[in-house]
């Protein structure tokens, strides 16, 4: 996949993307091998961890 930047997991709030992919796979502790490159994925949080976000600070 290219760009590079694209590549992990995006976290979406009322589909606003918050920060950056993170390449981390959020933490994912299996090593998947070159596989890793290869993914990119998001994940749309439809209700609640509005208050999770710190805005302003």
């Amino acid at each position: 996949m290219n760009p590079d930047e694209l590549r992990g997991i995006m976290v979406r709030i009322k589909n606003i993307g918050i920060g950056y992919y993170d390449p981390t796979m959020l933490d994912y502790r299996f090593n998947e091998g070159p596989r890793s490159r290869w993914l990119t994925g998001e994940i749309f949080v439809e209700k609640g961890l509005e208050n999770a976000l710190n805005v302003g600070s």
